[in-house]
C-alpha cells in the first residue's frame, strides 16, 4: 500500500484511480467538474469528488497528499460542500495546490485559476515542468 493510498483510507477520502502513468491528485467539489477536468489534464492520475463522502477528513487528507505527490490540484463550484475544509487543508499543505475555486468570494491563494481553462492551462504547463525536471 503506497503512502497516498495509506491516507485515503485513514481519512476516508476514497480515491479513483484512472490507471495512468502520472502521479497528480484532483479534488474536486461537483462531479461534472471533476470529471472534465480529468479528461482534459492527464497530470492526473486520481481524483475524489468530496460532494458524495460521508464524514471525511480532507483538511487532512490534503496536508497529507501533499507530501507524498508531486502535482495536486482542487476544483469546485461549491453549492453542496462548504468550502471551509478545503481552505483548511490548503492552508496545511506542503506547497499551494492549484485551485478553481468558483462560487467562493474573496479568496487570497497563491495559486488561483480564475476560470476552468485557465486551470486547465496551468495544469498542463506545470505538468510538462515536471515531467522535464
Amino acid at each position: 500500500m503506497t503512502s497516498l493510498e495509506l491516507a485515503s483510507k485513514l481519512y476516508r477520502v476514497p480515491l479513483v484511480d484512472y490507471e495512468r502513468s502520472s502521479t497528480g491528485v484532483l479534488v474536486g467539489s461537483g462531479c461534472g467538474l471533476m470529471l472534465s477536468v480529468m479528461d482534459s489534464v492527464q497530470a492526473f492520475r486520481w481524483c475524489v469528488d468530496v460532494d458524495h463522502l460521508r464524514d471525511p477528513d480532507v483538511a487532512s487528507f490534503l496536508e497529507a497528499a501533499s507530501f507524498v505527490v508531486p502535482f495536486i490540484g482542487i476544483v469546485g463550484w461549491f453549492t453542496i460542500t462548504r468550502p471551509e475544509t478545503i481552505l483548511r487543508g490548503i492552508a496545511a499543505m506542503k506547497s499551494p495546490p492549484l485551485c478553481y475555486l468558483a462560487n467562493v468570494p474573496d479568496l487570497n491563494l497563491p495559486r488561483l485559476a480564475h476560470s476552468l481553462d485557465e486551470f486547465v492551462s496551468i495544469a498542463n504547463r506545470d505538468a510538462k515542468r515536471l515531467i522535464a525536471a
